[in-house]
This record gives structure tokens, sequence and C-alpha cells, in this order.
């Protein structure tokens, strides 16, 4: 809803920038959506366990592409302390370079844009207003890296991320 994977498409044609996304990596290693397709969010204390393991299985492959030499962005809201975890061990650990962005947009874009991806059959399991604010309640911001807030409703925001990673040799 904040525009992250629209972003990160963006970002990938702008750059060599490999990209991973949790929808898509929750939905590859969870049983019961590979049987049901149509299944968008389980009770609560499965979806949070599928969620742990989607964003450990997440940082694993970008810390291994990273390991190869090549640059990487991962999507995700990493909202909680358990989805942080393995962020927060490769930013500790210092081997790979970490740029955090967090994409804002108000509740009515928000609003828009889950109404124009249910239409387009997005994997996203925030599929309606209020879901994406019982998410964003629970949202705690991460705290142990340098954080760059970009507005996503603003038409420049793609250039604003590429003007922030300047010098990294990711960029074409």
């Amino acid at each position: 809803m904040s525009g992250k994977t629209h972003l990160a498409n963006i970002l990938e044609k702008m750059s060599n920038l490999r990209v991973i996304d949790v929808d898509s990596v929750r939905n590859e290693i969870d049983e019961s959506r590979k049987i049901n397709l149509q299944v968008r969010m389980l009770p609560p204390e499965q979806e949070k366990e599928v969620m742990v393991r989607s964003y450990a299985e997440l940082c694993k492959r970008a810390e291994n592409i990273a390991a190869s030499g090549a640059p990487v962005l991962i999507t995700g809201t990493f909202s909680r302390t358990e989805f942080k975890s393995e962020l927060k061990r490769i930013v500790e650990d210092g081997s790979v370079t970490v740029r955090v962005f967090l994409l804002t947009v108000s509740d009515e874009e928000a609003g828009r844009r889950i109404e124009k991806r249910k239409s387009e059959g997005s994997l996203s399991n925030i599929d309606s207003l209020d879901k994406y604010q019982w998410a964003k309640s629970m949202f705690g911001k991460i705290d142990f890296a340098k954080v760059t807030e970009i507005d996503s409703s603003n038409a420049g925001c793609a250039n604003s991320i590429i003007e922030t990673l300047e010098g990294f040799e990711m960029l074409a």
C-alpha cells in the first residue's frame, strides 16, 4: 500500500538491483497458499509464524545475493520485532552495506492502492483498508539502522532513492 513493490520494480529497471519481495517469498514457502492461491491471511498465530519464516528466508536470500557481489533490494514492512531479527543481525554483522527506506503514504492513498491491487490479483495479505490500518497500528520502526523516509505518493520518489544510493556500485 505504501508502494514498496511498485517502487522496487521501477528501481530494478533504473539500476542493476536484484529485487526480492516478502509477499513472493511467503507464497513460495507457505504450503496452505500453495494449495489454495486465494488464501491471503491465515489465523493470527499461523500467519505470524509464516511471516517470521518469510522474513528470515528473505534476508537469507538477500545475504546470499549480496555475498556474490550483486546489489539487492528487499521489500517488506519488517513491522514486528520478530520480522526484523535477521535484518538486524545482517546490519550488526556489518559484512553487507544496508540502506533502509520507510515509504509513507496517506490512508486515503493506501485505500486507493489496495482497491487497485485487488483488481489486479495482488499476492498481498493486506487486502482491505481495515487490514492496512490494523497492520499499521502494530508497526514498529527499525531502530538499528539509519532510516530514510520517502513519501511514495510523490512522483519523484524513485529518483530520491537513487540519489541516496549514489556512489554505490549498484547503479547502472
